[in-house]
């Protein structure tokens, strides 16, 4: 079992949430 810490697609790596976070406050 994975760790809440080592989620592959439900815990996305930060670059990928940073990026979703910046286009949601752009859009």
């Amino acid at each position: 079992m994975f760790s809440e810490s080592e989620l592959p697609l439900e815990s996305p790596p930060p670059e990928m949430v940073d990026r979703r976070n910046t286009r949601s406050q752009k859009y």
